[in-house]
């Protein structure tokens, strides 16, 4: 709580999506970005933007630059992984002659730091880490005074979902379909994502079984993002350390039967 008596959720906060070329955080880039400012805990503005993702150097046989004529590197559109198409849908030729995400830049940190709060899904482990690489400059400098909060590592949390049944539980999918929620557009675009992702946080909010939990993490958000970030690594250590246990059981196993 602030000192006006208000708790950051009942003042304007923003959920935020990105979608990308493809999965790999160090070489994708964006191609839509969404956004659903939340005022009064009810949604009051939805938001998408196309992203150019530009071009690349088309290589030769050796791994070499192709240069034309002038001596110039020859270029085509980067191409966006058939795995990323199959998820949201689109191609080069639907982001074709967008702005690029420098030309959006100033759109997107005037958002940001019109706001205490950015919500996402996963952010910390996907949405920063390609927004902090694209935008040419620290994300922490383009939120300024702005804190995140992740639904991931919030829905994790043993008092909310982390006792849930079945794999993929946590994922935004999972917790649209458990928490009946709907939203306006096509399913794992920007715009979209983002609304789920701001719906889900409103119904942890006001539900009469998760919401004093939700609101007992989350009541100070500098607090709430670094207990958030700790327990999302936390987490994938956890996980890590499970996967390389079962690793060796399997291998022990196969020298047993060898």
């Amino acid at each position: 709580m602030n000192q006006k008596g208000t708790y950051w959720w009942e003042r304007p906060w923003l959920a935020l999506d990105i979608e990308t070329t493809g999965l790999d955080t160090s070489t994708c880039r964006i191609i839509e970005i969404g956004v659903c400012l939340v005022q009064g805990l009810e949604i009051t503005h939805r938001e998408s933007r196309l992203v150019d993702p530009g071009v690349r150097p088309v290589l030769d046989a050796d791994g070499e630059v192709l240069l034309d004529e002038s001596n110039e590197p020859v270029t085509e559109p980067f191409p966006i992984e058939f795995s990323a198409i199959e998820a949201h849908g689109m191609t080069e030729f639907t982001t074709a002659g967008e702005k690029s995400i420098s030309q959006l830049s100033p759109w997107l940190c005037n958002l940001v730091r019109s706001v205490d709060v950015i919500v996402g899904h996963n952010f910390y482990a996907y949405d920063l880490k390609v927004l902090d690489r694209q935008l040419g400059l620290p994300w922490e400098k383009v939120m300024l005074d702005t804190s995140v909060i992740d639904t991931y590592p919030l829905v994790h949390n043993d008092d909310i979902g982390g006792r849930w049944p079945g794999r993929g539980r946590h994922k935004m999918v999972s917790l649209a379909e458990r928490f009946e929620l709907k939203a306006e557009g096509l399913a794992h675009r920007a715009q979209y994502d983002s609304e789920m992702t701001a719906k889900a946080l409103l119904f942890l909010l006001k539900d009469r079984e998760y919401g004093p939990v939700a609101k007992r993490i989350l009541a100070n958000h500098k607090f709430a993002e670094a207990q958030l970030r700790q327990d999302l690594y936390r987490q994938n250590k956890s996980y890590w350390i499970y996967r390389e246990k079962k690793r060796l059981e399997e291998q022990e196993e196969q020298r047993l039967m060898a």
